[in-house]
């Protein structure tokens, strides 16, 4: 109107979609005519930016997995988007079992992958990982972690927490002896058992023995009394041996049991 040297120009709409990682729309605003057109100039365009305000967070689909040893290899850990975007997104996982305790047998590997999520991608596999079936039984779990490192670009992009990877044993271990018979003559003064166990275990373990019965021979008489006798079998062996004290009474007489 008369006398006005500006005015607003009525508001337009802005969509605010859900799509992360976009480019910056960009586009002009021009003059084309008016009225009256004499002694008028229009003056340059002016540019229109508008920037996307989304931001992806990048996630395991669990905050832990676990796996037995025997199962050779990792499977089905998912990492997911929480939102569509617009162009790839590459970001970096890893970990791995580092120190572990001494009653573990590292069976698991180190991670160090890249991962790319392309436009349309919500959730993409990990690479497998390889898991070594050791023969060493009752070990403690082996715990560690995976973690997303860095991702390209790192803009607008949250990287979720780590995941926990915790690989069972799962060996099977028989403890026995040797033989189911010993037979020893008394003035030898003992005999030797020996206690077979069918796979290492990884730290140093107490077997306890407990007397079944006296058979024909007399504890305390004719044998040492062994009853809870503690016996060490130690880390990574299969065998230890123990000695019972047998008793040379000098009578005559049959040949005596007891177990």
């Amino acid at each position: 109107q008369a006398g006005d040297v500006s005015v607003p120009l009525p508001n337009f709409g802005i969509t605010d979609d859900t799509t992360a990682l976009e480019t910056n729309e960009i586009y002009q605003l021009s003059f084309i005519s008016s009225t009256p057109s004499q002694d008028v100039t229009l003056g340059n365009p002016t540019t229109i930016t508008i920037t996307d305000d989304d931001v992806v967070t990048v996630s395991f689909d669990s905050d832990m997995y676990t796996f037995s040893e025997g199962a050779g290899q990792s499977s089905g850990i998912m990492i997911f988007l929480s939102t569509s975007i617009a162009k790839s997104l590459c970001f970096t996982i890893t970990g791995g079992p580092g120190t572990q305790l001494p009653t573990v047998n590292i069976s698991g590997s180190n991670v160090n992958t890249t991962v790319i999520f392309q436009p349309g991608d919500i959730s993409v596999t990990l690479p497998v990982f390889a898991i070594t079936d050791d023969i060493t039984a009752l070990e403690t779990d082996e715990v560690y972690q995976l973690s997303f490192s860095s991702s390209t670009p790192s803009q607008t992009v949250t990287l979720g927490n780590p995941t926990t990877i915790i690989i069972t044993d799962n060996d099977a271990v028989t403890i026995g002896f040797n033989t189911t018979t010993y037979t020893v003559r008394e003035e030898l003064g003992f005999v030797t058992w020996r206690i077979v166990i069918s796979v290492p275990v990884p730290s140093d373990t107490v077997l306890r023995l407990n007397q079944v019965t006296e058979g024909t021979a007399t504890s305390g008489v004719d044998y040492g009394n062994f009853d809870n006798t503690q016996v060490t079998l130690t880390a990574g062996e299969t065998v230890v041996e123990f000695n019972i004290t047998i008793i040379d009474d000098n009578f005559i007489e049959t040949s005596e049991t007891f177990s």
